[in-house]
């Protein structure tokens, strides 16, 4: 069976609901997920942290 992100999302929360799971802990990797621009997110700090170190050496 084919779902969508949305429909996706709301499949993990009701399973959460049903297991007494706190939700925010399924949430956070299903969003991951679904976010497209999350890795360039992550790239650009890794980018900006080491040019940050970068330029402290100097």
């Amino acid at each position: 069976m084919d779902y969508t992100n949305y429909e996706q999302l709301e499949l993990i929360q009701r399973q959460a609901v049903d297991r007494k799971e706190p939700i925010g802990e399924r949430m956070v990797g299903a969003r991951l997920i679904t976010i497209p621009w999350a890795p360039a997110v992550v790239c650009h700090y890794i980018l900006c942290f080491s040019m940050c170190f970068y330029l402290s050496i100097y």
